[in-house]
Parts: structure tokens; sequence; C-alpha cells
């Protein structure tokens, strides 16, 4: 497979396009290396319109690369970014109603415990 320009040529497992992108951007920082193509300007800019993320004649401000580099970490470190509620919570039935409580289990164990039994 040969990959397009804005991937990383020492990627060791592309994924397939479109997740190739998705790829890409997430590791447009690389930790072991300590590289960041988002801190600077001018390089975000063009890794952004190499890959189509950014139009030829669009500008993107410090505000819009910090946004980048925060969805970016976002998408590397799911655990730190904020989440809804899980469903399991948001359909629990209060056991006052004379259902069993939820388990400590989580996950569907939770959710169905909260049906009568």
């Amino acid at each position: 497979m040969t990959l397009p320009a804005w991937a990383s040529p020492d990627e060791l497992k592309p994924a397939p396009e479109p997740l190739l992108l998705v790829q890409a951007f997430v590791n447009t920082r690389d930790q072991s290396l300590g590289t960041d193509l988002l801190a600077d300007a001018d390089a975000a800019r063009q890794w952004l319109r190499q890959c189509g993320l950014l139009a030829a004649e669009a500008t993107a401000d410090a505000d819009d690369l910090r946004a980048a580099r925060d969805v970016r970490e976002g998408l590397r470190e799911p655990e730190s970014a904020p989440r809804p509620p899980a469903a399991a919570d948001r359909l629990a039935v209060p056991p006052e109603r004379g259902h069993r409580p939820a388990s400590a289990g989580g996950g569907i164990d939770r959710a169905a415990a909260a049906f009568p039994a």
C-alpha cells in the first residue's frame, strides 16, 4: 500500500482509508521522539492542507491549532475526555419503584438489573 504524503512512512500498521487520516492526525504528536506537527503554525497548516483538513485559501490561527491539538489529545486519550453518563445510568429505575437495584457489575448486567425479575 502506498501511503499519501501526509501519512507517516514510519507507520508500522497503517489503517485502511478513511481511517488512515484519523490515524495520521492522532500521530501528529510522537511522544517517543518528542515531536508535534501541530505545535508549529506553519508546519501544522502545511500538514492540514496536504491531508485536506484545511482548504488552500483558509487560515488556521493559534486558537484553531489549539482546538486541533485538543481534539487530537481527546482521540489519543479518550479516558481523559469528558463523558456523558453511561446509558445504564440513564436507564436505571430507582429501587423504590419495586425493581431490583442495579448490580455493581456495570454494563449490561447493570442495565438489566433495573427491570423487574
